[in-house]
């Protein structure tokens, strides 16, 4: 870790972490089936990351950024692809597409598609 803060820096390493809990938690609702607690999980990984604490009220990035990676991944992926309104909320909607992605798509794919979405990678 020390090499990596002192060669990356450690806004790049807070980065590179939050990406790897995403990624565990995608790769448990690929094994299992179940993505609930999106929402709430990615929030909790990547708010700190674009905005400061005490805000829960407004639409979040990453919630746009997963619904566009969502719809790109599942566009291509999926002829009976519906596409998601891009509105920075993750809800229902968007759960049940994450759980459909994954389906078709390795979830470390996925991740590193929204990492690239998000300017991280």
């Amino acid at each position: 870790m020390k090499h990596a803060t002192a060669r990356l820096g450690p806004a790049k390493v807070e980065e590179g972490l939050a990406l790897g809990r995403f990624n565990t938690f995608a790769r448990d609702a690929q094994k299992n089936g179940n993505p609930d607690g999106l929402e709430d999980k990615t929030h909790a990984v990547f708010g700190p990351l674009f905005r400061g604490s005490g805000d829960d009220k407004s639409p979040k990035v990453e919630g746009g950024v997963l619904q566009e990676t969502l719809n790109d991944i599942g566009g291509r992926n999926r002829d009976d692809w519906a596409p998601l309104k891009v509105d920075n909320w993750i809800g229902p909607k968007t759960t049940q597409a994450f759980r459909s992605v994954l389906e078709n798509e390795d979830a470390d794919s996925l991740t590193r598609s929204f990492g690239r979405g998000l300017g991280l990678l």
